[in-house]
């Protein structure tokens, strides 16, 4: 019997997974997830919970907040968001001065202009959905200028893209 190939809308949901992984485990400190998900909120979770590691959940969405409400923990903060202009994104809750990482995964709309928010707070800033016939939706484009280091996981679709003012993300090891 052959192997088979995966396919489905899990699959690509979940592109993000292997980068995200791996930033995660090379880091530590506080973590900023803009909009959940049925695979990003658990795994961060799960990542987080042994050391208590920092992590904050943005979203936007009655439905996605109720599920992403479930893991809140005194670790970690879940918030539904009415305005994401008037919400604090350039700033980590607590000690912490910049955020390790950002990943953003919400507001279609959204999320162009909060990467450029978060391009001097953040040590890290991972952005699902960065295929080329995404650009129309998401903007992405606009957002390369306001970084220093970039890096596109283009093995699998839709792209990932780990952006950063302060590391070279070329350096990581994942590619």
């Amino acid at each position: 019997m052959g192997a088979v190939i995966g396919k489905g809308r899990g699959r690509n949901y979940s592109s993000h997974l292997p980068l995200l992984m791996e930033v995660v485990h090379r880091t530590d400190g506080p973590i900023l997830e803009l909009g959940s998900g049925h695979y990003s909120t658990p795994f961060l979770h799960w990542a987080c919970c042994p050391t208590e590691r920092g992590l904050v959940t943005l979203e936007s969405s009655p439905k996605f907040f109720k599920l992403a409400a479930q893991f809140a923990d005194e670790w970690h903060t879940v918030d539904l968001v009415e305005d994401w202009d008037a919400y604090p994104l350039e700033r980590p809750y607590g000690d912490d001065s910049r955020w390790k990482i950002v990943f953003i995964d919400h507001d279609a709309h959204r999320r162009a202009p909060d990467a450029i928010r978060v391009a001097h707070t953040a040590d890290f800033v991972i952005c699902h959905d960065t295929c080329g016939r995404a650009e129309k939706h998401y903007h992405y484009k606009s957002v390369s200028p306001h970084y220093k280091y970039r890096y596109h996981f283009t093995k699998v679709r839709p792209r990932t893209t780990v952006l950063s003012n302060f590391v070279d993300v070329s350096r990581i090891g994942l590619w």
